[in-house]
């Protein structure tokens, strides 16, 4: 068979997997939004930013950045970026996430 667009996975631009401030337990991890264009050099890993999240506007934090999404549905595109200036380390991450599963708490409400 040859190239048949049906069978093509479409282009994607870069994505930012983010932690996003939310205080629900079962909410508590990792979501894929695609970056704009305009956001691009601003969206690194450890900045703050703002997403649609469940039809509002919450705070969260690129933790990773990815060529494609591990997702197979339409990616909602961040809104912005908070402070482009990386504030989430990945041992602070890290620490955040082990401390959250060791006292049964959400990844947000530690970080």
């Amino acid at each position: 068979m040859g190239d048949d667009e049906t069978t093509q996975r479409p282009a994607f631009g870069p994505v930012a997997a983010v932690v996003v401030e939310t205080p629900l337990a079962h909410l508590d991890r990792v979501f894929e939004y695609s970056v704009p264009a305009e956001l691009d050099v601003d969206a690194v890993p450890g900045a703050r930013v703002r997403v649609r999240f469940s039809g509002r506007e919450l705070d969260g934090f690129v933790v990773e950045r990815r060529e494609a999404p591990q997702h197979d549905g339409r990616l909602t595109p961040l809104r912005r970026v908070v402070s482009p200036e990386p504030v989430l380390t990945p041992e602070v991450l890290a620490l955040s996430r082990a401390v959250a599963d060791r006292y049964a708490g959400t990844q947000s409400d530690v970080l």
